[in-house]
Parts: C-alpha cells; structure tokens; sequence
C-alpha cells in the first residue's frame, strides 16, 4: 500500500450539518480514504483544540462543508475555515487543497485571508448534492493522491488499496470466485505484448457466447495486470453494447484524464483520442461490443496502449484482430471448484454431476451456487429440484429458447421463485429492471421516478405477473409446502416507500436497498453502491421479457415510460445534463420497446423531445433528427395539429435544421 492510500481529508462543518459530513465521512472511510471530524475522531479527555490544529496540520485535503443552515454560522466553525485558509496559504500554487462543498443551494461565506489575499470565494465549489457530486469528489481526491504520488518517485503506482479502484476505472469489483481461465489471460497477454511488427495494432478481442465470462475473464486481466502484474499504469471501461453507450462512455473518458474540453461530445472524444496517441501503459476495454464495426472511429490509428473487446461476435478484422481468443465453457474441474468455492462445501459427486448438467456455463453456475448458498440445501437436493423444475418449462418454453442455454432458464427460474417466496416487490423490481438498459441502472431512477407509477394500474400488473408466475415456475420442493404469498401491492408500497424519506441529496431508502439485496443474493443482479446503481445480465433480462405475454409487457412499458418521463429532468437546464447523462441510456431502451410495441402516449413525446434535445445540445444533429420526428408524428396524431406541444415539436425540428444548415 502506498503512502498516500489512505489520504488524510478534514471535514470542517458546523454542527447543525451534523448528520449529513457524517453520512460523507463514513462513505469516505467506505472508499479507502482517512477522513477526519471533531464529533468522530477526538478521544476522551484529548484537548479539542490541540486536536484540531494537529488534524488540520497533517491533512492533505480540506473540506469544508456548507448548507443554506450553516452558512450564516460563526464561533467555532468560523475558526476552523480561516485555520484551512491558513494552511492553505501554505500549499504550492495550483495545488488542490482546500475543497468548498455544499449540501444544497446555498451561498459560500466571503472569508478571507489577509495575509496573503487568499478568499474562500476564489476556490472552486462542489455542489455535493449534484447526481455526479460523489464522482466529482472522488475524482478531485484522486487527483491529489497523483500530485502526491508523482512528487515521490519511489512509489510504486500499482498499490492495491480500494480507492485504486476508482483510478483503474473498472465499475465493477475483482470477483473473489474467480476460477481458471488462467491459460487464455496468459495467451492474451502474450498477444498484446508483442514487439515490432507484430505490434502495429495492439487490439485483441475475446467473443464467446452469452454467459460464458468474457467480461469476467476482462475483469480479472485488467486486475491482474494492475495490481498483482503490474504493467498497466490506467485501465478504462468504455460500454459498447449500443452505440449511444459508446459514445457517452468514450466521451467521459475526458473527466477521468483531467482534459479541459467544450461539452460538446465529438470534441470530447477526439481529446481522449489524442490523449491515447501521446501516453504509453493504458489498457482501454471496450465491454459488449457486439457490433465491432461501431469501434472503428474510436480506435486511434497510433495508440500507444492496449485494446480488449469482449464481444459475442466471431469476426473483428474491421478492427485490426485478425485471431480473436474465443472462450470456451469451463472445463470440468474448474467447473467443480468454481461451484464448491462459491457454497462453501467439498468436492462430490452431485457437484460434478451438477456442473456437468449445467454445462460448465459460468452464469449458470453462478446462479446456482447462489441459491444452494442462500439455501443451505446440498448439491445432491438441488440437483433433484433442477431436474424436475427443467421439464416443466422446457415444456411449457421450448419455443422461447432460442438465444440463451436451458440451463440458464432453469437455473434463473429457480432462482426467481426464491426471490418471489421472500418478497414480490424484489420480484417485481426485477421485472422493472428488464427493460432498463442492462449496466449502470441508477437508484436515483427508482427513487425520482417511482412517483410516475399509479397504484392502481400497478395492482393490475401484479396480478397479471402472479398469474404468470403461477404458469412458468413450478418448483419441486420436495415434502415442503409453498409458502402462501399476499400480492396486493407489495410492489407499488416498496417503491413508494424509497421515496418516503426525504432527502436533499435524494439517497436510497433502506426499503430498496433491501429489494435490491434480496435479488443480489441470488445473483440476479449487481450491485454497485459506491456510485448509487445495479447492473442485470442481459441474458436475464431476455429471459424476463421472453416470459411475459404481450399484454403483460405492454402494461410495464405504459408504467415504466411514465416513470423515466417524471425522473427525468427539465434538459434545457445545463446543471441537469449530468443526471441526463446517467438517465440516457435507459430513456433509449425505453423509447426502442416502446416502439417495438407499438405503444404512444404523451409521456413517450416527452421522453423523445428530451433525448433529441440533449443530442441536439451536444452537436449530434444527424442521431438528434429521428427523435425530434417522432416526437412530433406521435403528438400530432395524439394532440392534433393545433396543440401548442405540436407547435414546440415543429420549432424543435426548425433550430435542428438551421444548426445543420438546412435552410
């Protein structure tokens, strides 16, 4: 662990803000780093004072923290802020000390500094409250961890605390239950080492089919070979499953290198494009790229670093790799162990009987191994449940089976019966979830937009899903009885419930944590709580879809439709593109099923007048256009000719043009 890991961070507040620096300083402590606070961090019978100057003196970073309560406060907090201008008065020019954050809409105090001229007004505020206010933060503290790393050359730039976490730029952990592959990470390696002429592109791709673990196999490399191996100095994650992700993610690459750069998207993306012209010892992923010729423009022609792709295609010479490495299935060992790591029981003969079943397929294992864990059951009994539970619905499903194994189906089916037993709204926000965009699902989604959601209609759904349920999953369980469940709006009072608790900084409900951990336990999901959102494998999210009638899934989308359109923000605000940023990819999702379905409301215009602006905003005309159309065809034939929204349609369409010069 290096010497600056644990970076030493004084939080200056006032008491009336005591609730909110602690919820920062335990989320601080969370991330790796040393925050410090008088009301945590002074011992019994310690001289306050004494403590304090010695806290402030040994800080790397000062916060100080405001509130429209706090403000107009004196006394002791006062001190504190002229004592952090002092020391900053200390600090070499330009070097990131001193941190104003505010917990809401407020004003920061004209403080000064005689002395030497310093004012508190001068540094750089951070509006903490803001949906990206957390990743500002970090991404401030991070910079400083590199000043301080780079003026001590004897320090190594790999340690492996949990805040390198957050530089090497995966957004998902290192799996503890990893197992084998260790041949293709090492054949991978070997092909992006190569020297000389062999080296001109340093692309390679690793394709298997959905389920297999090319993204864990991902993982692992760019773990290994920045922690453990050290030969990467930055990793990036760029999700290329659609090309709107692509390029929202490439685009944000620029906030992770520091460049200053207008917001338009395209400027963004050519900075980090020359970025990986100039600078050596990166690894750059590009994650679900199942359309590989998207990744051509975003590959530049002299980079200095490595690519990974991780894809279900077989063909990638449009992207230089003439030899993909394509994963197999686990081979029977690695199967057995991977299944016995995950439970915490010894080899035998069920296990081995149990993978072979399940095909050596990694998402199947790890679905099962979930639920035997969460059970308690041995292989053996699971096993019997299996079989009986995979005839049922190869029965009743055998025609839906196209893209994804029978072993996934069965495997999800059990486990989806499991989380319907403890709780119907986990159930629910599962369903909810499969028509979301599969990675990076925000909480701050369900806790704005649940307010879109009538109770009523919900009801209706509930029943419809239940009645579903009743048809799809019939679990032996062997002499046990199934547990009677209550479905009258489980699901609409847990949502309700997230946004029940109010909160400036809008966090998530203990209510919707537990949901969201309840399907996590059975590896139905992924979550990620250090930047407020969860993740769902696309093979379970066509499972879900595939599994509702289309009656069922018309209903969710009219729902879940009004829910993006009331959490999503006035876009013309430049303070909200942030939020629309993280929103974007699921609106797109959203907008594709509705479509598909042939479903319009007044709420779908809304969502496609709110992307075609953002687009519009950040310079992407020609991806703008079709939006902005049918916006205006959905509302015309809704509204009528004369609707006043019509006329914003047309006006929308006009500015778009004239941007392009359409005259």
């Amino acid at each position: 662990m290096s010497e600056f890991s644990a970076i030493k961070i004084f939080l200056a507040s006032a008491e009336v803000d005591g609730t909110e620096v602690r919820e920062l300083y335990f989320r601080l402590q969370e991330a790796g780093y040393q925050p410090w606070m008088e009301a945590e961090d002074i011992e019994v019978g310690q001289n306050r004072q004494d403590a304090i100057d010695k806290a402030i003196g040994e800080a790397n970073l000062f916060i100080s923290c405001f509130s429209s309560d706090s403000v107009g406060q004196s006394g002791q907090f006062m001190k504190r802020l002229r004592r952090g201008l002092d020391r900053t008065a200390e600090t070499t020019v330009g070097e990131i000390f001193l941190i104003p954050l505010k917990f809401n809409e407020c004003v920061v105090p004209n403080l000064r500094q005689n002395q030497y001229g310093l004012e508190l007004q001068d540094y750089q505020e951070l509006d903490y409250w803001f949906n990206d206010g957390w990743e500002r933060l970090v991404g401030a503290i991070e910079l400083k961890i590199a000043a301080l790393e780079s003026n001590h050359p004897s320090l190594s730039p790999t340690s492996s605390s949990k805040n390198n976490a957050v530089r090497i730029g995966i957004p998902f952990d290192r799996n503890q239950f990893f197992t084998g592959r260790e041949e293709i990470i090492a054949e991978l390696h070997q092909t992006l080492s190569q020297e000389g002429k062999a080296a001109i592109n340093q692309v390679q791709a690793i394709s298997g089919l959905g389920g297999i673990g090319k993204t864990q196999t991902a993982v692992e490399y760019a773990y290994y070979y920045f922690y453990d191996q050290p030969v990467y100095q930055r990793v990036f994650w760029v999700k290329a499953d659609s090309e709107l992700n692509l390029q929202q993610d490439f685009g944000k690459l620029a906030e992770e290198l520091n460049i200053r750069i207008e917001r338009k998207l395209e400027q963004r993306i050519e900075a980090v494009k020359n970025w990986l012209q100039t600078h050596d010892r990166w690894l750059l992923i590009f994650d679900n790229a199942d359309q590989p010729e998207w990744l051509k423009s975003f590959i530049p022609p002299n980079a200095q670093g490595k690519i990974l792709i991780t894809s279900r295609a077989s063909v990638f010479d449009m992207v230089g790799v003439i030899k993909p490495l394509a994963l197999p299935l686990l081979g029977k060992e690695e199967a057995v162990k991977f299944l016995c790591d995950r439970v915490e029981q010894k080899p035998s003969d069920a296990a081995e009987e149990l993978a072979r079943t399940l095909g050596y397929l990694p998402l199947a294992l790890e679905q099962a191994g979930a639920y035997i864990l969460r059970s308690g059951m041995t292989f053996a009994v699971y096993l019997e449940i299996y079989e009986a539970e995979k005839l049922n619905l190869l029965e009743e499903a055998k025609p839906k089976l196209g893209d994804y194994p029978e072993s996934v189906l069965t495997t999800w089916a059990l486990n989806f019966e499991a989380v319907k037993q403890r709780s119907l709204a986990a159930a629910g926000l599962l369903e909810f979830s499969a028509f979301m965009a599969a990675d990076a699902i925000p909480y701050e989604l369900l806790i704005n937009g649940v307010s879109g959601l009538k109770d009523s209609t919900l009801q209706q759904i509930i029943s419809q899903i239940e009645l579903l349920f009743k048809k799809l999953i019939r679990v032996f369980l062997s002499s046990k009885k199934k547990a009677q469940i209550n479905t009258s709006g489980h699901l609409s009072s847990a949502l309700y419930q997230t946004i029940s608790q109010k909160s400036h900084r809008k966090s998530p409900s203990r209510q919707l944590l537990n949901l969201l951990q309840i399907l996590s336990d059975y590896s139905l999901i992924r979550q990620q709580p250090e930047i407020d959102n969860y993740s769902i494998h696309r093979m379970v999210q066509e499972v879900l879809r595939d599994g509702m009638s289309q009656k069922i899934q018309l209903r969710w989308i009219e729902k879940i439709v009004d829910t993006t359109a009331y959490a999503t923000p006035d876009v013309e605000k430049f303070e909200n593109w942030p939020w629309m940023a993280r929103l974007l990819p699921h609106t797109i999702q959203v907008i594709y099923l509705a479509k598909n379905c042939q479903f319009e409301s007044k709420s779908l215009a809304y969502l496609l007048v709110c992307v075609g602006y953002y687009l519009n905003e950040q310079g992407r005309y020609g991806e703008a256009e079709p939006y902005y159309q049918q916006s205006l065809e959905m509302r015309r034939k809704l509204l009528g000719n004369e609707h006043p929204d019509v006329a914003t349609s047309l006006n929308n369409l006009a500015l778009l043009y004239k941007s392009q010069g359409k005259y």
